[in-house]
């Protein structure tokens, strides 16, 4: 998947809660929060198509704007290519402050209590660096 702005994700957020979209419809959304321009969301719009993230259909003078990716995949995207960027030895105290950050009914603490449980056969004895040396901190004895 593409990378995809900040800006563009708020066209993509409008897309995935709408199913299809008019150009029109996902102006006047993203107006109601953002200074933008028409131009400037039909830009994104474009960009998005471009990047095959949204398909177009053309109806009498109207275009309808449909997502290709699901908002899971998107959002699944996003956050492994975020930590992909992160050494692996700090997933563990971002998922913390996740966890802490994040406001979850009883039902949602029981099925990550259920996945930890399960993950507990998995567990290593130390994660393991794969950064190069010279790019994290883990190196420094080395």
């Amino acid at each position: 998947m593409s990378q995809i702005s900040n800006a563009e994700w708020e066209v993509m957020k409008v897309v995935w809660a709408s199913k299809e979209a008019t150009s029109a419809f996902i102006i006047d959304v993203l107006q109601q929060n953002h200074d933008w321009s028409d131009s400037t969301i039909k830009t994104m719009i474009t960009r998005l198509v471009e990047k095959e993230l949204l398909a177009s259909r053309r109806e009498g003078r109207r275009f309808w704007y449909r997502a290709l990716i699901s908002q899971e995949m998107g959002q699944w995207t996003s956050v492994s290519d975020t930590f992909a960027k992160i050494c692996v030895t700090n997933h563990k105290l971002l998922i913390e402050k996740l966890l802490l950050d994040t406001p979850m009914t009883s039902r949602d603490i029981a099925d990550l209590e259920k996945l930890l449980d399960a993950k507990k056969s998995e567990a290593v004895d130390k994660v393991v660096c794969q950064c190069l040396p010279g790019q994290c901190s883990c190196h420094r004895d080395e």
